[in-house]
């Protein structure tokens, strides 16, 4: 009996594909039916096989709206699968019940990459670059963690795949040549020998299989079905590619049935002969062009045996479409024939008529003018609009700027879980208890919106907000989360001797501090077991990591009455608890790994889950893969991110095998995924009206436009190339102009003038110099009162180094009535370990430090010894002094480093410094005034136990950072003046300063003296707005 011959149909590119495929099926193209509207059981027998459950939802909708609401049973429409859907696998008639009884099950992806990260990882950690005698050319992509495992773990599921769908056996692993390979390629190769015999003898084990083998066999079963008892009804495959060889058998089989029919998507009718040749197909594979979109259906109808002339054509295109499809497939032709370019006639000026590019300067940019051109489109009442990306950023992106037109749109692809709710809590959770609670990871965790703690979400923040105030600023935090309470007790009892704590901790009453305490007590509850599993030097695995994490996360997101369903209530939620538990498995117990590679693992398997969009985005407007965008049609397309790597992307390479590897074994080459890409870009490029839009720039980096793009470019020639992205310039315009504002009036600088009654009466002499060189600073920290916090986290840094010496010392000298010898030494010894330990924690740190600290404390033992026209060592002593000004009095405040008493009953003044101190002459002139108004408080009996009148006989800095280098001091007097005379001219100046501020005409303006601008910042410069007329300042000369 002769075959059937095949009945191969392709719906052209320029018709919508699922309204003209609904009206030839009604119209009996595909065999006779009778008329629905007199018989509700005419399409009962038909069952019709698309790519995926988007288009079967969108084509029984076209199938209900030509019914006009007639009673009928509707055909069997069935998604079939197709090479991009991993999950998807053959439903309805193609998995008949019988075979998932006879078909082991198939293992889930989580567990499958678990079990291939354990083969990976044990693989990884068995084969290091010393023992593969490796170039340093040659490629190393040995795991060096369990989430480098997991990732490797993933190309090699893909690989399995491709062989397994390819139907290559694995023994053909052994027909490649080692010696002709590099040695990373031989170990691989190795290694996949030993997968090839392992994985399958595991499967079979466990009674599994994997999900692309069931899969075809389920789809080459339902084939031997068809072909062996051909049913009654119409069987049709509508919008398959056939990518997939066993979907292709399938195809194959429907077209060769009586009453079978294969309907192909934008089958290129007008490529010459040549052009069509050059694509190459089955016979030709070494001379083929995988990467141009008509390779895969040139495969196909080969394999079907389907010459393209005889393929029959279903609906129309307008003139205008047909020069859009003619102009298509010839920029699109074959490289080695481009050249008929040269020949080819004029592109008729309607070919593009109705698309427009759009080449932004940003990804953001780009992404306003895709939504301001998805709104317009929608304006009119019925229409809709789609953008088509592969760049899930810009679809984010895009959603976001629908936004601010009160359009809600959701990507077809969902959210990715790690930038979720939930999975942001997890990670956060990681990173705070893999860095033992530091600050920031601590305060991102705790002010996280499901972050509760038992404590309600009200009162967690509240807390959170003390612990940010108390332990997260300004305080070293050594102990990790065990000392947070420790800490916090601390904290509080010494507030009351603390010289520099900041009015909002001073103002926190009882029940604030016992709020900060009950939340850092359940932090460390929470936090502190996870943290000590990552700590550990002993190996752990998957599944307890996981389960303690669990508990965490439970602990973290625990409401007043104990539950946690805010965590796992929604979509994200479900989709994490669904992934941790998958990570609790049998086969996540295997997988061991230490603790601290756990969060980069956690992130890895996070990586590929993503959470589903909720229903009730607006039913206009659509943001789709290339994937979900097959057959479907809207009123305006967008096609966005038309750069390379982006769309399309870049080429995958194989970690596993070399390209000349994949050839020999029979694989098809990385180009194919490429040409599937340009098959769906040319599909959407002839959907009616188009917008094209991609940036110049994204993330910074310059970018190249698509190769597709440019061939279109090249095709259409200059003048139509301008024309093109002229009719995209109104998208930019408008996107240019949605954020733009008036023309800003430079701010001048500030010029605060408050009354005096509200001008500070009390300053203390370094608050002088500020007043000197930025009076703004003084007005915002005492007339508004700002106190300035420290940044959060504190870690050692040069002034600390400071204020550790300034304090060793300070408390020896205070302490020490004997003499300066060796006893002295070991004492200020003693003294500074107890100082220094507060850096302990840190051991690089305390490495340079204290060695320092002891050689200076050396220096200063025998420098003091050396001082013996000294009677009374005075160290950091504290002062004011009180004289009369216009506004009435004011009081100078200090505290001196040493004011030390000399025999001959005068004053010898120091100031110690670990850096660089300020010169003679700016002191001098008034710009560094501390130690002249030292010795006026001195002379004025500002100090204590320091008889007044009494003449400063030396006057200096003592610089530590120059001992061992040179001579410490440095002397503050000039040869013209004296220091009690440098003390007289500094007072009057102080008088004359603070007389001038109690003019209420004086104002307090930031950065009074420029030559202070790069050298000293200020806590309050962002309040100033310094950056904003500084730069205007500087061009006008200044004030």
């Amino acid at each position: 009996m002769a075959r059937q011959a095949p009945r191969v149909f392709t719906i052209p590119p320029g018709a919508a594909f699922l309204p003209t495929f609904a009206d030839a099926l009604l119209s009996g193209r595909f065999g006779a039916i009778a008329n629905p509207a007199k018989d509700p059981l005419a399409l009962a027998d038909v069952t019709i096989l698309v790519p995926t459950r988007r288009a079967a939802r969108s084509l029984h909708a076209e199938i209900l709206e030509r019914l006009g609401g007639q009673a009928a049973i509707l055909p069997a429409i069935r998604p079939i699968g197709d090479v991009d859907e991993e999950d998807q696998i053959l439903e309805g008639v193609a998995d008949d019940p019988a075979d998932r009884l006879v078909l082991p099950e198939a293992i889930s992806r989580l567990d499958r990459l678990l079990v291939l990260t354990r083969l990976t990882l044990a693989w990884g950690r068995a084969v290091r670059r010393e023992l593969l005698a490796l170039d340093e050319s040659d490629p190393l992509l040995v795991p060096a963690s369990a989430a480098d495992a997991f990732h490797l773990a993933g190309d090699l599921a893909r690989l399995i795949d491709d062989i397994e769908t390819t139907g290559i056996p694995w023994d053909r692993l052994s027909t490649l040549v080692p010696d002709d390979l590099a040695r990373y390629w031989q170990i691989s190769l190795d290694f996949l020998r030993i997968v090839g015999e392992q994985w399958p003898a595991f499967l079979a084990e466990r009674g599994l299989a994997d999900p692309s083998v069931r899969r075809d066999h389920l789809i080459r079963e339902s084939a031997r079905r068809l072909a062996a008892s051909p049913p009654r009804g119409l069987v049709i495959a509508a919008g398959s590619t056939g990518s997939i060889p066993a979907v292709a058998e399938l195809l194959s089989v429907i077209a060769h049935l009586p009453n079978g029919a294969v309907v192909l998507p934008g089958i290129d009718t007008m490529l010459d002969e040549t052009g069509w040749s050059a694509i190459g197909g089955l016979a030709e594979l070494a001379r083929s062009s995988p990467g141009h979109p008509q390779y895969g259906l040139k495969q196909l109808i080969e394999g079907i045996g389907a010459p393209r002339d005889e393929i029959g054509t279903i609906g129309a295109m307008t003139t205008e479409m047909a020069e859009r499809v003619r102009l298509i497939s010839e920029a699109m032709r074959p490289a080695e024939t481009t050249e008929d370019w040269a020949v080819a006639p004029p592109v008729a000026a309607g070919a593009i008529g109705d698309v427009a590019l759009v080449v932004a300067r940003t990804e953001q940019e780009e992404a306003v003018a895709i939504a301001l051109a998805m709104r317009e489109a929608i304006q009119q009442p019925g229409r809709t609009a789609a953008l088509v990306t592969p760049d899930r950023r810009l679809a984010g992106r895009v959603a976001i700027e629908l936004g601010r037109f009160g359009l809600s749109v959701d990507d077809s692809a969902g959210r990715p879980l790690m930038t979720s709710p939930p999975g942001t809590l997890a990670r956060l959770l990681m990173a705070a208890a893999r860095s033992n609670g530091a600050p920031l990871d601590l305060l991102a965790l705790a002010k996280h919106p499901l972050a509760s703690f038992g404590l309600g979400r009200p009162a967690c923040r509240a807390a959170a907000d003390i612990l940010d105030l108390v332990l997260f600023r300004g305080t070293l935090l050594s102990d990790g989360l065990e000392g947070l309470v420790e800490a916090l007790d601390t904290a509080e009892r010494d507030l009351p001797e603390a010289r520099y704590a900041p009015q909002a901790v001073k103002r926190l009453g009882a029940a604030d501090w016992l709020a900060g305490r009950e939340l850092a007590a359940r932090i460390e509850a929470a936090l502190e077991p996870l943290s000590r599993l990552m700590d550990s030097i002993d190996a752990s695995d998957a599944a307890t990591l996981t389960g303690a994490v669990v508990v965490a996360l439970k602990q973290v997101a625990a409401k007043e009455d104990g539950t946690d369903e805010a965590l796992w209530g929604d979509e994200a939620g479900q989709a994490l608890a669904e992934l941790l538990a998958g990570l609790m498995s049998d086969d996540a117990a295997a997988l061991v790994m230490g603790g601290y590679e756990y969060p980069g693992f956690l992130d890895a398997t996070m990586a590929g889950v993503g959470v589903p969009a909720r229903p009730g985005s607006d039913p206009r407007l659509f943001i789709w893969g290339t994937l979900e965008a097959r057959l479907q049609t809207v009123d305006l397309m967008v096609l966005g991110g038309l750069d390379e790597g982006v769309w399309p992307s870049e080429t995958r390479t194989d970690p596993w095998l070399s390209r000349s590897m994949r050839a020999e074994l029979g694989l098809e080459a990385p180009e194919r995924k490429l040409g599937q890409s340009a098959h769906d870009f040319t599909s959407a490029l002839s959907a009616g009206k188009v917008v094209v839009t991609r940036a110049e720039r994204r993330g910074g980096t310059p970018t190249v436009a698509a190769r597709w793009l440019q061939r279109l470019q090249a095709r259409l020639g200059k003048a139509q190339a301008k024309a093109l992205a002229q009719r995209g310039m109104p998208y930019l315009d408008w996107a240019r102009a949605l954020d733009r504002t008036a023309q800003p009036v430079p701010v001048r600088r500030p010029e605060p003038r408050p009354p005096v009654s509200a001008r500070p009466r009390r300053l203390s002499v370094t608050e002088i110099e500020t007043l000197i060189r930025d009076p703004y600073a003084v007005y915002a920290r005492r007339v508004l009162k700002l106190d300035p916090l420290d940044p959060i986290g504190v870690v050692p840094d040069v002034a600390l180094r400071g204020t550790l010496i300034h304090e060793a010392l300070g408390d020896f000298i205070q302490a020490w009535k004997g003499p300066f010898d060796a006893s002295a030494l070991t004492e200020l010894t003693i003294i500074g370990r107890r100082v220094f330990a507060r850096i302990e924690p840190f051991p690089a740190v305390y490495a340079l430090w204290w060695p320092r600290f002891l050689a200076i404390a050396d220096w200063f033992i025998g420098w003091e010894a050396s001082r013996t026209e000294v009677g009374q060592r005075l160290a950091e002593i504290g002062g004011s002094w009180a004289f009369a000004a216009p506004a009435g009095e004011f009081k100078l405040t200090g505290r001196a480093d040493r004011v030390d008493l000399r025999l001959d009953g005068r004053l010898e003044i120091l100031d110690f410094k670990t850096g660089s101190p300020p010169s003679a002459r700016q002191l001098s002139t008034g710009l560094a005034p501390q130690l002249a108004l030292e010795v006026a408080m001195a002379r004025g009996g500002g100090f204590e136990n320091v008889p007044a009148g009494v003449s400063v006989s030396v006057l200096g800095w003592v610089g530590l950072g120059k001992v061992g280098k040179g001579d410490p001091f440095s002397s503050a007097v000039t040869k013209d003046k004296t220091a009690d005379e440098l003390g007289d001219e500094a007072a009057g100046r102080l008088a004359e300063l603070i007389a001038a501020f109690d003019d209420p005409r004086r104002a307090y303006v930031s950065r009074a003296r420029p030559m202070f601008e790069t050298r000293y910042e200020s806590p309050y410069d962002h309040l100033a707005r310094i950056r904003e007329w500084a730069l205007g300042d500087s061009e006008d000369g200044g004030e």
